[in-house]
């Protein structure tokens, strides 16, 4: 039995729209291409797979039972797409990665430096945002990020190192909060991604400033009319601001980037040169 695997994505589309002409529409091909698909797929199993009814594909009790294993190599077949084409692009191309301004500037400028060295074939991109990038999208290779665990099964994800978040202001502020209890009359200043959690926590009313970047959130703060929700890796940075309480929160230091990219040895390279980085920034920040 000869079997074209690209049919099988034409049997799953008209399983999940129910007619050769939605399905056609979902995958960008006219009807008839759709049906001729599904025609040579059936004759290849020697299976009749729908029976047609006024235009209407009813799968048939056979195309039924072979969903989930039709699902499964679809999904095999994508999966190995996608590595191969990371593969290609490491190893032709380029690596995108992605980090806040904080960590691109402390850590991944020093690893790349180093990986160009060993690896100088490989283009490299630093994408420096505090947005977080798509990664099963393609938007980065790699990233590092602070923060939650990150909860996509489809990411490999390493600590690190915590990084907690705390309420910080300038050493000559008056009369410092040192609990949540304390915040009242305090004006206080938020990463936008922070100030969601302060409107369900009911203190919303406290946010008078929000920024996007915390080298911004930074420099607010350091400003010294407000207090400041910063990672401890940002605020401790020389001159370090003081701390007024912490906040409880697992957060930390991730280097993450996609399944797909597992076995991709350049993409490897450069996140435990990125990892190694990380831990002498931080040994050297503790020494001095």
């Amino acid at each position: 039995m000869q079997l074209n695997w690209d049919d099988l994505r034409y049997f799953l589309a008209v399983i999940d729209h129910g007619s050769t002409k939605r399905a056609a529409k979902a995958l960008q091909v006219d009807q008839t291409t759709c049906a001729r698909r599904i025609g040579a797929l059936e004759t290849s199993l020697g299976l009749r797979l729908f029976a047609r009814d006024s235009g209407r594909y009813q799968p048939t009790q056979d195309a039924l039972e072979l969903i989930e294993s039709v699902r499964t190599m679809n999904a095999a077949a994508t999966a190995l797409i996608d590595e191969a084409e990371g593969r290609k692009r490491a190893r032709h191309c380029k690596i995108r990665v992605t980090s806040d301004e904080p960590l691109a500037a402390a850590i991944v400028a020093s690893a790349v430096a180093r990986f160009q060295r060993l690896r100088p074939y490989v283009q490299i991109e630093i994408d420096v945002s505090d947005k977080l990038r798509d990664l099963q999208a393609g938007e980065a290779d790699i990233a590092l990020r602070g923060g939650l665990e990150p909860n996509d099964p489809a990411l490999i994800r390493r600590k690190l190192g915590d990084d907690p978040l705390g309420f910080y202001c300038t050493w000559d502020y008056p009369a410092p909060p040192l609990s949540r209890a304390d915040l009242a009359g305090h004006p206080v200043a938020c990463h936008g991604l922070v100030r969601d959690h302060f409107e369900a926590a009911g203190f919303g009313h406290y946010v008078k400033q929000v920024a996007n970047s915390n080298t911004t959130l930074r420099a607010i703060v350091s400003k010294g009319e407000v207090i400041g929700v910063l990672p401890a890796l940002v605020a401790e940075a020389p001159p370090p601001l003081r701390l007024c309480f912490p906040i409880d929160a697992p957060t930390g230091i991730w280097i993450v980037y996609a399944e797909r990219l597992r076995g991709v040895q350049e993409v490897r390279q450069l996140g435990r040169l990125i990892a190694e980085e990380y831990r002498r920034s931080r040994s050297a920040t503790k020494t001095g």
